[in-house]
């Protein structure tokens, strides 16, 4: 990044890369992308991304893990407190289990953590989950916490005990964060996460900074910038290279709309 760009004032230095992303969505986005991104940048209110989501029956979904999505989009928007999702926290208030999970309680202990804590982050943030709800995934992630479930090298399970222990307060959110924080910038590092997958984690812990990382939100866009293609995507990130170029772009987006005020210079 050049000097005379970063010393642009502050929300300014990322704004180039941020125009090639919306460009790329709106030009190659499905109509849902076009308007999250349209959304994200201010060009439309946010309750538009919850009206369409309503409309095509995503908030109806009964599959657990098959929500995960839909809270994420409204997630990035900032509309989890939104009237309509309502219903969908009662639903899912009523689907958790005894022991604090959603979903198959025959599945894998690693997925059954990584799927709790993220329903459980996406709902604190609705501003509706009971008390009693939050405390009985607390007290699962706490019994089944130890280090090595984060030493794997894998995304999902540091995302996810990040994005819990970030937005809800427990006696060992410290140590947790610190673990969480410390394998996210190994991983960035090492280039085993990307730029895109690495703020994301920032953003839905709705964080410039995390406990343990040493990473700057001016670092992750910088990187960010230097992964985006000449055509304004991400076509060489994980997310684009699993078949998801729309969610890499929105990745790319949200970070340098959320993330570039707080890592321009001033």
């Amino acid at each position: 990044m050049a000097d005379s760009e970063n010393s642009k004032p502050q929300g300014l230095a990322w704004q180039p890369a941020r125009d090639r992303a919306l460009a790329w969505l709106l030009e190659r986005g499905s109509e849902l992308e076009q308007t999250r991104a349209r959304a994200l940048v201010g060009e439309l209110p946010p309750a538009h991304v919850t009206q369409a989501l309503a409309a095509a029956g995503a908030l109806a979904e009964e599959d657990v893990a098959s929500l995960l999505p839909t809270l994420a989009i409204l997630d990035q928007v900032d509309q989890l407190d939104a009237p309509e999702l309502e219903p969908l926290v009662v639903t899912l208030a009523r689907a958790v289990s005894e022991e604090g999970t959603w979903g198959d309680p025959a599945a894998p202990l690693a997925e059954r953590i990584t799927l709790s804590a993220n329903v459980a982050g996406f709902l604190t943030k609705t501003l509706r989950l009971r008390p009693r709800v939050r405390e009985a995934v607390e007290g699962f992630l706490c019994r089944t916490w130890n280090p090595d479930r984060v030493k794997t090298g894998e995304w999902a399970p540091i995302a996810a005990y990040t994005h819990f222990f970030s937005v809800n307060e427990s006696e060992l959110s410290d140590p947790i964060l610190q673990w969480c924080g410390r394998e996210l910038e190994r991983g960035f590092r090492t280039r085993r996460f990307d730029a895109g997958a690495t703020a994301r984690v920032f953003l839905e812990c709705h964080a410039v900074a995390l406990p343990g990382a040493s990473l700057s939100a001016a670092e992750l866009c910088e990187a960010l910038v230097n992964e985006q293609t000449e055509d304004g995507g991400f076509a060489l990130s994980a997310r684009a290279l699993a078949g998801q170029p729309g969610e890499a772009a929105l990745d790319g987006l949200a970070a340098l709309v959320r993330l570039g005020p707080a890592g321009s210079a001033p």
